[in-house]
């Protein structure tokens, strides 16, 4: 998309700058806010937007598009820059300032962005755009607020009142039935397995989400031992032929090579039972999800396939942290894995989804030398 050459966007700033109390009200506002020209480009931000980049001059962001003063991962790895990659078209900012400039409407976006050309940090925002009409010119005004917080906390909620109640409800009730004696005689010793089974899954899952807080705070300890990759998952392969997730469907162990690698085996499960339990919730009753572990190229590849293709609205989004096809309060699963195996393993997470091979999540691994 054609931007402002500099003059032109030189004597855009010079207007804009001489309606202070325009200037003056993105000053009092109490989040990020930056006001763009016709071609998406910034003229001027607020003291709030400067500090969330942490920069000192407004002069570092003029000219740029929101994604590219952001940091956000598409647009510092498009050539065009922000707005011109495929998965530009799911972005909340990138449809909210289009519907102000195109249809002159206020527009209020959810946008989850990966900051950084690598597997860098989540930022999830809200974003409203006005349009703004000054001296026969369109502008917008682009105001933020971070909603990190608020999809932290739906997911917490989600995992202790619906997930935990239900597990804890189904240990009280057998628990109930043993000292009432209503279980059937002989049937004893399985109810206190599926209890002691059923804690243990919920230790686990506590366990789980204050690794995943330590991790995207960056104080995550990672334990390296020499471990066989394809043991790994084959453990998690037969812990989730019993997962609730399994029910009606089949999974099976496609291409098994023993595999050594240097790895934190507890984040490792953590990663492979992600990406097993999405692909399991992803197929179809009567379906199969197929796990491999193979050394491909001096690299451990791990492959959890499932039948089906997922819509472009899935692909451009599977590992942003809260995006997910499962409702509100879900979305950590893929956007973990990918936090969890990147940047503590520094391993690798891809995926590939076509009507001829179905979708196929794959995490790799060097070799240990």
């Amino acid at each position: 998309p054609v931007r402002c050459p500099a003059e032109m966007l030189a004597g855009q700033r010079a207007r804009i700058m001489r309606h202070q109390g325009l200037i003056v009200c993105m000053e009092a506002m109490t989040g990020p806010a930056m006001l763009l020209n016709d071609q998406r480009q910034i003229l001027t931000a607020n003291r709030q937007l400067l500090r969330m980049l942490g920069k000192d001059d407004v002069s570092s962001v003029v000219g740029k598009r929101p994604g590219e003063a952001i940091g956000c991962q598409l647009a510092e790895t498009s050539p065009g820059g922000c707005g011109t990659a495929p998965g530009c078209a799911f972005c909340g900012v990138v449809r909210s300032v289009v519907e102000a400039l195109d249809h002159g409407n206020t527009s209020i976006e959810e946008a989850r962005l990966l900051i950084g050309t690598d597997t860098g940090h989540a930022r999830d925002l809200e974003v409203t755009a006005s349009p703004i009409d000054l001296d026969g010119q369109r502008y917008v005004l682009l105001a933020m607020r971070d909603i990190a917080d608020e999809k932290r906390r739906q997911v917490l909620e989600r995992l202790f009142f619906h997930d935990m109640l239900n597990s804890v409800s189904g240990i009280h009730g057998l628990a109930v039935q043993l000292a009432e004696h209503q279980v059937a005689s002989g049937a004893e010793d399985e109810a206190r397995r599926v209890m002691a089974r059923s804690a243990q899954q919920l230790i686990d899952e506590i366990e789980y989400q204050r690794q995943l807080i330590r991790a995207e705070i960056g104080e995550l300890q990672v334990d390296l031992r020499d471990e066989d990759g394809s043991q790994v998952l084959r453990e998690v392969g037969e812990a989730y032929i019993r997962h609730p997730a399994a029910i009606g469907r089949r999974l099976v162990f496609g291409e098994m090579s023993a595999a050594a690698l240097r790895t934190d085996r507890v984040l490792l499960r953590r990663v492979l039972g992600n990406l097993v339990k999405n692909a399991l919730e992803a197929t179809p009753e009567g379906g199969e999800v197929i796990l491999g572990c193979r050394i491909i190229d001096g690299v451990v590849r791990f492959s959890v396939r499932n039948p089906g293709v997922m819509p472009p609205v899935v692909q451009h989004q599977i590992f942003h942290r809260s995006f997910s096809t499962k409702g509100a309060g879900r979305g950590l699963g893929t956007w973990s894995a990918k936090l969890l195996g990147e940047r503590y393993l520094g391993g690798q997470l891809s995926f590939t989804s076509t009507e001829q091979s179905s979708t196929e999540l794959t995490f790799t691994l060097p070799v240990a030398s």
